[in-house]
């Protein structure tokens, strides 16, 4: 079994480099792509990733009701998939 699209499955990853030209914009990975892909307007695409480097160097931790502890944090319990990625996001689009 293959659990985890790290090391040398990382290419199995929407997170894996590998440049992606969606409407006249080249994106670093698909899932940055994808994420552009929620919204039409260029501006507003821009506009988000300018917020995200403005929470600076904050945790991020994607708080939940339902239960999600893979993507998340219920109760104060849960891998915070989603946090860790948007941090590692924000930290790839300061460099």
């Amino acid at each position: 079994m293959i659990d985890d699209f790290r090391g040398p499955y990382r290419w199995l990853s929407n997170f894996e480099p590998s440049p992606v030209e969606f409407d006249g914009v080249i994106y670093p990975t698909v899932e940055h792509a994808y994420q552009a892909a929620k919204n039409e307007s260029p501006l507003y695409r821009k506009h988000i990733l300018e917020r995200l480097l403005a929470t600076g160097d904050q945790e991020l931790i994607e708080g939940n009701t339902w239960g999600d502890r893979f993507w998340g944090v219920c109760d104060g319990e849960g891998q915070n998939q989603l946090g860790r990625l948007l941090m590692e996001l924000r930290n790839e689009l300061r460099d």
